[in-house]
């Protein structure tokens, strides 16, 4: 009896220990938070401005760059993806922000270009800031070695027969309104945050003409931009590009490469396979209904093609996501785990959803999938590629780990945090948007900036770009009549 009260003794004094370390954490955090907070207010109180102007977008960095210190989920492994230090980025970026006389529109490019270092599309200036603030040509680059290399481009260029003759995948990009290309690109990089961070050069590659018609071309607002390439023969040939808003063309993988034509889900048999093909452009509440439907008259297919290109994500893309992945289990199943931050701006805009809790997270909740109408124990292939506003990356995750699903087209880092808490502050209504939490995949793995895994690659060739054929589909068929 008396040994039994001495382990019960122990268990207490180490849940103390704990208790302590827990409360000793948050300390720790919301005391550097506070001396943040007050080094800025130090530095502002130091500066003068002519223009209150400036001073609130100063206010406002600061409060963007704090709130994401306290409330973005996972902050450290960004920081030891791409290299850098969140502190450093703020030292970067706040004399440029204090420049008197800075526009409107290269002060928010400056601000989202700092959030892009975050590399999550969830965390963003409202959108009524972005528009109107970025540029941007319908193609996507890469820098492979000592060139830029044409990737791919939009399938509005089909209906032009000089791009269409010339333009391939691969042709390397030799100037830029006759500026030389790698040149460029350089100084635009050296010039820049990217600079500092060669593992950022992907982030940097989808934002080169951004940052090039900000740097050179604010001021005059050209209406096209002049590009010459060379292809691997030597033949040189050169293009006039139309500059186009940013916003609506410049998704989480670059510039989109297809526009869908409806919005509206889509569903086929393929007899000579015996296939169902259910094509989803759009995860509208709208489209449940018909996907149901649609997987009601597919039940006795040999095997099912979910086409997910360009599929963005909404605010119904979970709900979608529960009614899909119910036609693949048989009682209820947990696809995902969920870590909420806990910060106080998530408290006051929710004081009885959000209580005040001594832990820097809000204890893991599961992310449950109900078995739906029917079940559906077919082979499952789902095609994908970069396409998209905002991925659905977390639908896709689901499929490969609850249906079994062959992955088939282009993969890319996934992007899994959620719950973004909007908050629009006193400086001239000045609004923002960030992450609050991310997920772990069924084996409790973080997923966050992981690869999505192609089972089969399937390269973006001039074939594809003409639009004759579907490489992509094709593949998958081929892969039911070889596999199944």
């Amino acid at each position: 009896m008396k040994e039994k009260f001495q382990w019960l003794g122990l268990g207490l004094a180490m849940a103390m220990v704990v208790l302590v370390l827990v409360f000793s954490w948050r300390i720790v955090q919301q005391t550097r938070i506070t001396q943040e907070y007050a080094e800025f207010e130090s530095y502002l109180d130091t500066k003068m401005y002519a223009d209150p102007g400036t001073e609130d977008r100063m206010h406002f960095f600061l409060t963007v760059h704090g709130v994401v210190s306290e409330v973005f989920p996972y902050l450290h492994v960004k920081e030891e993806t791409f290299g850098y230090d969140w502190q450093d980025i703020k030292k970067w970026y706040a004399p440029r922000f204090s420049v008197e006389g800075l526009s409107e529109q290269s002060y928010f490019f400056s601000l989202s270009e700092m959030l892009s270092l975050l590399d999550d599309p969830g965390t963003r200036l409202s959108l009524m800031h972005l528009s109107g603030v970025a540029k941007n040509l319908l193609i996507n680059i890469s820098r492979v070695e000592d060139a830029i290399v044409l990737e791919s481009f939009h399938e509005a260029f089909r209906s032009n027969e000089e791009f269409m003759e010339v333009l391939v995948p691969g042709d390397e990009l030799l100037r830029v309104d006759d500026r030389n290309a790698l040149s460029l690109y350089q100084v635009l990089q050296e010039d820049s945050i990217y600079g500092l961070y060669p593992l950022l050069e992907d982030q940097f590659s989808e934002r080169f003409f951004m940052t090039y018609y900000h740097q050179y071309l604010e001021e005059i607002q050209p209406e096209q931009c002049k590009l010459d390439f060379v292809k691997p023969d030597g033949t040189q040939y050169s293009l006039m590009l139309d500059w186009n808003e940013a916003l609506g063309i410049t998704g989480t993988h670059g510039v989109i490469i297809t526009s869908p034509d409806q919005l509206t889900l889509y569903g086929e048999y393929i007899q000579n396979s015996n296939l169902a093909y259910i094509q989803i452009n759009q995860f509208s509440k709208e489209n449940i209904a018909l996907f149901q439907s649609e997987m009601a008259r597919m039940q006795n297919t040999a095997g099912l093609i979910l086409d997910l290109r360009g599929a963005d994500s909404t605010p119904d893309t979970q709900d979608f996501m529960k009614v899909i992945l119910g036609y693949f289990v048989d009682a209820e199943t947990t696809v995902f785990y969920e870590k909420i931050r806990y910060s106080s701006w998530l408290h006051l805009e929710d004081p009885d959803a959000y209580a005040e809790i001594p832990t820097p997270y809000y204890p893991v909740q599961n992310v449950w999938i109900l078995p739906g109408p029917s079940r559906y124990t077919y082979p499952v292939v789902v095609l994908v590629d970069e396409n998209y506003l905002q991925s659905p990356d977390d639908v896709l995750v689901g499929l490969r780990d609850l249906a079994g699903a062959t992955m088939i087209g282009r993969g890319f880092d996934l992007h899994v945090l959620g719950h973004p808490l909007s908050i629009t502050t006193p400086f001239q209504d000045y609004a923002f948007q960030v992450s609050t939490a991310y997920l772990y995949d069924r084996t409790m793995k973080k997923m966050e900036n992981e690869a999505l895994v192609m089972d089969r690659i399937v390269p973006y060739t001039r074939e594809e770009a003409l639009g004759s054929v579907d490489p992509i589909l094709r593949t998958a068929i081929e892969w039911f009549d070889e596999e199944v």
